[in-house]
């Protein structure tokens, strides 16, 4: 969890595109971005690789991490307890597990529409996209979704 937040801070991310502001905001912040990782680590909701988020590249990442973490663990799992699992039988569910997911993220990105499949390894910041969201838009209306987010995301970039 460190090593994410170290992570967004290192690319000046942290912020979250909802409005918080204060040391309250700072907590809930916290809170959203632990909350979110530990959903994207244990259930994989793709919807989380927006750059709001965990990130393209950093959710596919994480996903590399499950599976390098799971089979490691199978193999320094000690079965020294007579009514655990034989750890052959933990070994088989752990590769199963890792094929089941490499499958089906695969199948995934056969399946969707291809101008998707590049943000699974986009390293774009929220920041950006929420720039590029901005001077990319012909339309007013558009336009002024933007400043609904917080502000740190835009105001720099963009002013107003």
């Amino acid at each position: 969890m460190m090593l994410y937040w170290a992570y967004k801070v290192a690319r000046g991310d942290f912020t979250y595109w909802v409005p918080f502001k204060g040391c309250k905001g700072q907590f809930v912040l916290g809170v959203l971005r632990t909350a979110i990782k530990l959903l994207v680590e244990w259930t994989a909701v793709v919807q989380f690789r927006h750059s709001h988020d965990v990130g393209g590249l950093y959710f596919y990442l994480n996903l590399l991490q499950t599976i390098i973490l799971g089979l490691g663990s199978t193999l320094a799992y000690e079965d020294d307890n007579t009514e655990a699992l034989d750890k052959s039988m933990v070994t088989i569910i752990m590769g199963s597990a890792s094929v089941g997911l490499i499958l089906s993220f695969g199948l995934l990105l056969l399946s969707i529409n291809r101008e998707y499949v590049k943000s699974f390894t986009s390293s774009k910041t929220s920041n950006v996209f929420v720039q590029e969201y901005f001077t990319r838009r012909e339309e007013g209306f558009q336009k002024i979704r933007v400043f609904g987010i917080n502000e740190a995301k835009w105001r720099k970039a963009i002013g107003g």
